[in-house]
């Protein structure tokens, strides 16, 4: 009850000072509409399906949900070395005990530039453009004295614009490298459910840098290593790990697939200091066309006692449409050779 109180207080200075925070996901590449619009239609593939789901903080009180859907197609060539990215997105999440709830649905657009003829030497350049909802119960605030809240509202919708840029590089065989850059919130919308008239709080631009590289050690065997670095007012966090990629197939021999373990560490800052937050274990399983990824944030900053440790767990499901495969016979099938413009993607 008494935490339950605390979350209360929290939450109405929160509303008092507009200031707020985007929802992140751990499996950093199975949710590209939130790390940069310019992913959009950028995989090996004609268009891709991405689920998401995530738990959180479930140890500790009312737990904090996450669902999330999104759909990407590569479906306009303007020539050999050009083509349009295009795609629509949307997600909740349900916070807490006075069910805060965020929606976001909108949609993104990319240009996807080759510099060669096999797409292994992409720019990618994309917008998305959607609207943020939120609401909460305000019958479940517990609070002695809610005066502040009288021109209030328990409702917001406003326009959202983001941007971003990403480039990769094939540099050998089954080896790429990629670094991205995003601004969302570009238009920094009001974020205020006290009277907007005279609270002028908006939401804050969140920049983002990300990279990452897949190196080959072996026929079967690929490292892929990432990261990432978000700043959203005064909130930093870095996350940093990778995968550990093994194929279980044999060139021209079977249909592929693969099993992918790895481990991040994401980091937040703490009294002006980035300290430690989380460790994340992930298990990717791969066949064919489809994707499921499993992982679990174990909690390691101060609020670790009070969780016991435990984070809450994410997956997420991916499916591609027009994947090129390997044939019993070793000839690749590729859906899209009719193209003029292909894109030859790293393991996002």
């Amino acid at each position: 009850m008494k935490l339950k109180l605390l979350l209360s207080i929290l939450f109405c200075l929160a509303l008092a000072t507009g200031q707020s925070q985007d929802i992140h996901l751990s499996h950093i590449y199975a949710s590209p509409f939130l790390l940069n619009p310019a992913t959009t239609g950028v995989f090996n593939g004609t268009s891709r399906l991405i689920a998401n789901y995530r738990s959180q903080w479930r140890s500790v009180t009312a737990d904090y949900r996450t669902f999330m859907f999104s759909g990407d197609s590569n479906f306009l060539e303007l020539g050999k070395h050009q083509s349009i990215g295009l795609g629509g997105h949307f997600y909740a999440d349900v916070a807490g005990d006075l069910d805060f709830t965020t929606n976001f649905a909108g949609f993104s657009i990319a240009s996807i530039r080759s510099f060669d003829k096999k797409g292994s030497h992409i720019l990618s350049l994309g917008i998305q453009v959607g609207r943020i909802g939120s609401f909460f119960d305000p019958n479940k605030i517990i609070a002695h004295d809610l005066e502040f809240f009288d021109n209030g509202t328990s409702q917001l919708s406003m326009l959202d614009i983001s941007t971003g840029i990403l480039w990769y590089k094939k540099i050998a065989k089954d080896q790429f490298i990629f670094l991205g850059g995003s601004i969302y919130h570009v238009n920094e919308p009001i974020y205020s459910f006290i009277d907007k008239e005279n609270v002028s709080e908006q939401l804050y631009r969140r920049f983002v840098f990300h990279g990452g590289s897949n190196l080959s050690l072996t026929k079967q065997v690929t490292v892929v290593p990432s990261f990432i670095y978000m700043k959203q007012g005064p909130y930093q966090q870095f996350t940093a790990g990778t995968f550990l990629r093994y194929d279980t197939w044999s060139r021209g021999k079977t249909t592929p697939s693969a099993f992918m373990l790895g481990g991040w560490i994401r980091a937040l800052n703490q009294d002006r200091r980035l300290g430690l937050d989380a460790f994340i274990a992930t298990l990717r399983m791969e066949l064919r066309s489809y994707l499921f990824t499993f992982s679990y944030d174990v909690n390691i900053s101060s609020l670790a006692r009070a969780s016991f440790g435990r984070g809450g767990p994410e997956i997420s499901f991916v499916y591609i449409f027009g994947k090129p495969v390997i044939g019993s016979n070793g000839v690749v099938k590729d859906p899209r050779r009719k193209r003029k413009h292909k894109i030859e993607c790293p393991y996002f």
